[in-house]
């Protein structure tokens, strides 16, 4: 159940927020236009993304693909390799399909619910394109207005539970302005202005209210809880996971073996360098006083288990963390040889299509095109 203070909002806050939202509206390269699928694009690289790291890849996506039947008919492997570095690829995957499904339907779908039906679209991607890019009453709540709205009315519900974002959306559906309201004024408008707040001035730390258009009308403001609110439930630390990971070179060239990732589950598809886990009892390991044998044979072992390929670890050459939603990776890096020599048969890599299935051999000083999560991105510096 909503709990809210019994003060409620006052005044024409939704005509002092867009008034305010005309002064200072950036110009964010995804609001050039109202190209539904710019949009859609946009908001799929801002899930769980900072604007100021996205942009540039909005920029550098947009110029390779700059429609729908573009990115539909790319191959997988160069759309994954574009998006490089922002993280959660499955959000990557699931853009292409969306692209895929407008193409088969002749074009944008125009209607909130059509939109939702797209793959990797949820109620706040598809009420931000349904409001900014068609003009439908449609309330988009992300992290950025679940938190204006509940300092702006008091709301002590947890916003780790859905149904508060259901609420809130209930909440701002009466307010939205029709499409008509006039130039600068209308549900998309509306929107943007509400994430233009969050991520501006109502921000989760030290919000700053000395410059909020509605400070006046904010519950929280006026209660003193601003710092308190909103109240979310504290979640459950990531697992820490030991991997051991083999960094196994060519003696002809130096080129580095790499395996492709199964193309389901955790970094699915992606290029890496091989390895196992070895266990998320958060026992440390300090291999700069010297190697621990079991841990080695460990490694040995379960590698031959995971890819049927003999190794020898040899040389500790540092270690990297990496943190995802559930669980962070404690990597530790060995150098090591292959006991099994037809590995070294396999070709150098100097594209995505070349090598031997899922492993290739890959010069590290170059770009081959093989797309590599972050995680492993940090191993490769660990090398230079």
């Amino acid at each position: 159940m909503m709990e809210m203070n019994s003060v409620s909002p006052k005044g024409l806050w939704v005509e002092k927020l867009l008034d305010w939202y005309q002064t200072v509206r950036r110009p964010l390269p995804w609001r050039r236009n109202k190209d539904p699928y710019a949009i859609l694009v946009s908001e799929i690289m801002l899930q769980q993304t900072r604007i100021e790291a996205v942009i540039g890849y909005f920029d550098r996506f947009m110029r390779a693909y700059p429609t729908a039947s573009a990115l539909a008919a790319a191959p997988e492997e160069d759309v994954l390799k574009l998006w490089e570095g922002l993280g959660y690829y499955s959000r990557a995957r699931n853009l292409q399909k969306a692209a895929k499904q407008i193409v088969a339907m002749g074009g944008f779908p125009q209607e909130t619910e059509e939109i939702r039906r797209l793959s990797g679209v949820g109620d706040y991607t598809a009420a931000a394109i349904s409001s900014i890019a068609f003009g439908h009453r449609a309330a988009a709540v992300d992290g950025n207005v679940t938190r204006v709205v509940t300092r702006l009315y008091g709301m002590e519900d947890d916003i780790a539970q859905p149904s508060v974002r259901r609420t809130i959306a209930e909440m701002l559906e009466p307010v939205i302005p029709r499409k008509d309201a006039g130039q600068g004024r209308g549900p998309g408008d509306f929107t943007q202005a509400m994430m233009e707040l969050g991520e501006l001035l109502c921000i989760p730390k030290v919000p700053r209210c000395e410059n909020c258009p509605l400070r006046g009308d904010c519950v929280a403001k006026q209660t003193g809880r601003v710092a308190e609110l909103p109240f979310k439930s504290p979640k459950a630390a990531p697992v820490a996971v030991n991997r051991f990971v083999a960094i196994i070179r060519r003696e002809s060239d130096g080129a580095v073996l790499l395996h492709r990732r199964p193309a389901k589950g955790l970094l699915a598809g992606s290029w890496e360098f091989p390895g196992i886990d070895v266990g998320s009892d958060g026992f440390q390991m300090d291999f700069a006083t010297g190697f621990v044998s079991s841990f080695l044979e460990t490694f040995r072992t379960g590698f031959s288990q995971e890819y049927g390929i003999e190794i020898c670890p040899q040389n500790y050459l540092g270690q990297v963390k990496h943190v995802f939603t559930h669980r962070e990776w404690i990597i530790h890096v060995f150098e090591a040889k292959l006991e099994d020599g037809r590995m070294e048969e396999k070709p150098a890599a100097s594209g995505p299509d070349t090598g031997s299935g899922d492993w290739c051999w890959e010069d590290l000083r170059a770009d081959s095109g093989h797309m590599m999560a972050t995680a492993f991105q940090k191993i490769r510096r660990l090398l230079h």
